[in-house]
């Protein structure tokens, strides 16, 4: 159970990590317009994800000891 939910959360990073480079190269390249918006979302959804599996190892981590 522990090693299927360690692999979700890595999962999760991978993804979160992917999302911040796809918001960071589009940005670059784009005006900033209505799409400048759609990457901040994208940049703040990706760091939530990041939240939310650190709050997450965190909490595994003090319940094994």
């Amino acid at each position: 159970m522990q090693n299927q939910k360690n692999e979700y959360m890595l999962r999760a990073l991978t993804i979160a990590d992917k999302i911040m480079n796809l918001s960071n190269d589009a940005a670059a390249l784009a005006d900033e317009g209505s799409l400048g918006i759609l990457f901040g979302v994208m940049r703040d959804c990706a760091y939530k994800i990041r939240q939310h599996v650190e709050s997450e190892a965190s909490k595994l981590k003090t319940s094994m000891k």
